[in-house]
């Protein structure tokens, strides 16, 4: 009994030696001066196999944005795809409208944000 027991305690202890999950946190900013700033955190989940690396954006939490110059009527966040966000921001100055916001993407292990 002690064999079988050992044998499925080793197999578990194999199991997770393959597969071995991390999460790291990133700050993602930006300022448009005069115009606007956002800023939110970024959790990429990373999920790494013996043959084949896998990494995704978990979630997004704390975000904040605020205009510099005017205000934001509309906002929101949406998910494309597990290595995309994109923070949406419409931006109202005087009479006229504006669509701003930033793309976090996730390629290759490397975290990129763009000014939309």
């Amino acid at each position: 009994m002690k064999r079988i027991f050992l044998g499925f305690l080793v197999m578990f202890e194999l199991m997770g030696v393959n597969n071995v999950s991390a999460s790291s946190i990133y700050k993602v900013a930006h300022t448009t001066r005069g115009s606007w700033h956002a800023s939110y955190e970024v959790v990429v989940s990373h999920s790494y196999e013996v043959v084949v690396s896998h990494s995704q954006i978990k979630s997004v939490k704390k975000v904040k944005y605020r205009a510099i110059l005017g205000h934001l009527t509309h906002e929101y966040v949406s998910r494309p795809n597990k290595r995309t966000v994109i923070l949406h921001l419409t931006r109202k100055t005087g009479g006229s409208l504006k669509h701003v916001g930033l793309k976090t993407h996730l390629s290759k292990g490397k975290l990129t944000t763009t000014v939309i």
